[in-house]
């Protein structure tokens, strides 16, 4: 949806749809809710600041399965504190900033949660691990760290 523009001011939930491979050329706007979600789909991550300055009032971020590399949390908009992976696959979040929810909605491969801050010792995370019902489930590899590669000091499962 690069070339699309969305405004959603409603104040339910706006789930929005881009691709991670192509920067948003129009403005994208959540609506006034508190659990809208920006979703990104369609291949490797190629997104910039130029989305970032596109892409406003989301709280959520959710990749799908094909989506691979770093999401740089700048470029998706900076009021996202809920993550979410959608698919089996190996994504990272750079740049993430405050006390942040990570969703493991199905199995993944690897998940890597980088925040901006060198404050690993004092910052929080809580994962949710996926509504699956199997005890077979994989989550894989999870890593959480600060701009320092400091552990975070509170991780909530």
């Amino acid at each position: 949806m690069s070339g699309n523009c969305c405004t959603a001011s409603a104040a339910g939930t706006s789930n929005i749809t881009i691709l991670s491979t192509a920067d948003a050329t129009q403005t994208i706007t959540a609506g006034s809710g508190t659990n809208d979600k920006l979703i990104l789909e369609g291949g490797a991550n190629t997104l910039t600041a130029a989305t970032g300055a596109k892409v406003t009032g989301f709280e959520q971020l959710a990749v799908a399965a094909n989506v691979t590399g770093t999401i740089d949390m700048t470029t998706v908009g900076a009021t996202i504190d809920i993550l979410e992976t959608l698919g089996n696959g190996t994504i990272a979040f750079s740049k993430v900033t405050g006390d942040t929810t990570l969703n493991l909605a199905v199995a993944t491969t690897s998940t890597t949660v980088g925040y901006a801050d060198a404050t690993g010792s004092s910052d929080t995370i809580t994962i949710n691990l996926g509504t699956a019902i199997s005890d077979t489930v994989n989550f894989g590899t999870v890593v959480v760290k600060d701009a320092n590669a400091v552990g975070l000091g509170t991780v909530n499962l």
